[in-house]
């Protein structure tokens, strides 16, 4: 008897299932094209969202973030110097390297924003400030960030001077 219960129990809900399932469908049949374009952009804008989130690098902790830039930055730097741009890349790619072994002597955490277009340092008060990084003047920087205070962009030539300043 408990077997013909739990069939007939199992039965009724696997047909309220399918009735259910064929109302909304003869309901929905006039609206498809409108549905299916409403979840298409649905869609569209949680992968933007997505891309928009990945494209942020949050930083909430004591670090140096070394910001440099993509490659179509440095093919319209390249195209405005021409070849003083070599100069001006080889300097850089020097002090970043003395920047980086300084940092490590410090063993202060060293963050690479490459592929970034957005860097949020959030402070301890929860307040945030947000960095454009395709809207700066340089190609390479670096910023040192303690949440108790507000975020700098050093000099990378003297970068010893600037961490005793900041973390002093």
């Amino acid at each position: 008897m408990t077997f013909l219960n739990s069939f007939l129990k199992t039965f009724c809900v696997g047909l309220i299932v399918i009735v259910v399932a064929s109302c909304n469908e003869a309901a929905n049949s006039g609206n498809d094209k409108i549905d299916h374009a409403d979840s298409m952009k649905k869609v569209a804008t949680q992968v933007e969202k997505i891309v928009a989130i990945s494209d942020t690098l949050i930083i909430d902790q004591t670090c140096a973030v070394i910001v440099t830039a993509d490659s179509s930055q440095i093919a319209k730097r390249k195209k405005e110097l021409g070849q003083d741009f070599y100069v001006g890349e080889d300097d850089y790619a020097f002090y970043l390297n003395e920047t980086q072994t300084f940092l490590d002597s410090v063993k202060l955490k060293i963050i690479d924003c490459n592929g970034k277009k957005v860097l949020k340092f959030i402070y301890g008060d929860k307040k945030q400030e947000l960095i454009n990084l395709t809207k700066l003047d340089e190609l390479w920087k670096v910023y040192l960030f303690d949440p108790k205070r507000k975020s700098k962009s050093v000099d990378m030539t003297m970068i010893d001077e600037e961490y005793k300043d900041y973390f002093k």
